[in-house]
């Protein structure tokens, strides 16, 4: 009632309006009538060919505001009915109403997976699916399953979709008590042991990681919930089969594999090469930067447009020389990371960020330019620290310098920036063990730091760390392609061993 009851008074006011504006009309033409008979008694004769251009010109005037206010009048009255004003409905009522004649007369409309959801009364012709690879099968099929063809976009050489840490604790920790109920660990501390052989992480953080996974099977204990969960976990372990060496484990993986590997990841050795299109020229950064992917990751199939063509230019600060640039911590006594409190942070590399920022800031002082940068690392606490010394997102230091992320590099894919600063955090004194710097050897991590930047790179870590990981051959292939091509194209590239 509250809608018609506006729609019954605005169209009144403007129904008033209009009379007003006719009255005013109709008074002007008699006056013109009245103004005219008398001119004639004064002349004599008629003034015919006597044009009074005022009077005609307000006439007009009035004609055309009348003629606005009829306008208004039936536009608003199709307002009312259009938004269902005019029927009773309430505002909330009318409002999502509209929005569903909007979305269902709209050619294209934008959303995130999840947020696709919102969208259950649309159907498409097709749905454009960006930044695939980190999309798992649930979050695609809210969209898919209202669309008639699917194009979906991605590098399957990126970031896969992200597991939230909370989720996996979960698991681990229903795992561990099933275990225990099972007969199959002494207790919990065994139980968690057991499912610890499956983590891919390094040997430190797989102490905290046993001790996160300890308190999270307690809280879930506890938890008002927890008779649901038991037999949601119970559920899965009959689908799989209870025959089935060690089937708490063979949840955790067939969770992790549904979690963290994209429909598709899948689809790009599955479906036929009928049905894929291969986009293999980057126009994001320059050559060199995209050299030291190229081959390690692509294979030698990316390719960048010729030197002098459009697109993103070199930006060399005049302390290196080059656009990018890595910097070699190895000589000096404060390289090593450290290890506190379940994450690690490397200070002297923190420091080095810090210098080589302020050093670019001089530098567009000097130029009078601005420049984007980005500071990625592969660890939270490291990050943490960067985002400190620089007071990081305010920056107060920085008037040319303009931070878009400082940050893991898990939150910067699908992003860019002019400059990218990437710290590798990890250093050890001898040869790195078998369970050494895990994520340091993940290659789609790493070719994401790289590949974010469009006119340079820095890189701050220990070249005899890296060079000394050898626990997966496709990281091993990166760094020595890294530091080769390093080496070799000094015209683009060097090494620096301080700031």
């Amino acid at each position: 009632m509250e809608g018609a009851a506006r729609y019954a008074g605005e169209r009144e006011r403007l129904a008033e309006q209009y009379m007003r504006a006719q009255d005013q009309l109709a008074e002007a033409r008699v006056r013109e009538v009245l103004a005219a008979d008398r001119l004639v008694h004064l002349v004599g004769h008629e003034i015919n060919s006597i044009a009074d251009h005022a009077w005609e010109a307000r006439e007009q005037e009035l004609a055309d505001r009348a003629a606005v206010l009829k306008k208004f009048i039936e536009l608003e009255a199709r307002w009312f009915e259009a938004s269902g004003q005019t029927q009773g409905k309430s505002r909330a009522e009318s409002r999502d109403e509209f929005q569903l004649q909007i979305r269902q007369s709209a050619n294209v409309l934008f959303a995130t997976p999840g947020g696709a959801a919102s969208l259950d009364d649309v159907d498409f012709d097709t749905l454009i699916v960006d930044e695939a690879s980190r999309v798992i099968d649930l979050e695609f099929l809210i969209g898919a399953n209202q669309s008639k063809r699917w194009i979906i976009v991605g590098d399957e050489h990126q970031l896969p979709p992200y597991l939230d840490p909370k989720d996996e604790l979960h698991f681990l920790a229903l795992a561990a008590i099933r275990l225990v109920k099972a007969g199959c660990a002494i207790d919990l501390e065994e139980a968690v042991s057991r499912l610890a052989t499956q983590w891919y992480e390094d040997d430190e953080t797989r102490e905290f990681r046993r001790d996160s996974v300890l308190a999270a099977t307690e809280e879930l204990r506890k938890s008002p919930n927890w008779s649901v969960h038991e037999k949601t976990f119970d559920d899965l372990l009959r689908l799989i089969g209870r025959k089935k060496k060690s089937p708490e484990r063979q949840v955790i993986r067939l969770v992790r594999k549904h979690l963290t590997k994209s429909l598709f990841e899948r689809c790009i050795t599955t479906v036929p090469d009928g049905l894929v299109a291969k986009l293999n020229t980057q126009r994001r950064m320059i050559e060199p930067i995209a050299s030291l992917v190229n081959e390690p990751i692509y294979g030698g199939g990316l390719l960048s447009p010729p030197p002098g063509a459009a697109g993103p230019q070199p930006f060399v600060l005049p302390a290196f020389g080059a656009p990018v640039v890595f910097m070699d911590t190895a000589a000096h006594q404060r390289a090593y990371d450290e290890f506190d409190d379940g994450g690690f942070t490397n200070a002297l590399e923190v420091d080095w960020v810090w210098r080589v920022c302020s050093n670019i800031e001089r530098e567009l002082q000097a130029t009078n330019e601005t420049l984007s940068v980005s500071v990625l690392t592969f660890y939270k606490k490291q990050a943490r620290l960067i985002r400190d010394r620089i007071e990081y997102p305010h920056s107060p230091a920085f008037a040319r310098v303009g931070f878009d992320v400082v940050g893991v590099i898990d939150s910067i894919q699908g992003q860019q920036s002019d400059l990218v600063i990437v710290s590798f955090c990890r250093a050890k004194q001898g040869r790195p063990g078998p369970n050494y710097g895990r994520w340091l050897q993940d290659t789609r991590r790493l070719n994401v730091a790289l590949t974010r930047a469009r006119r340079g790179l820095i890189m701050v870590g220990h070249r005899p760390t890296l060079e000394g990981l050898r626990s997966v051959p496709e990281a091993t292939k990166f760094y020595r392609h890294l530091f080769s091509t390093l080496e070799s194209r000094k015209d683009v590239m060097t090494i620096v061993k301080d700031t």
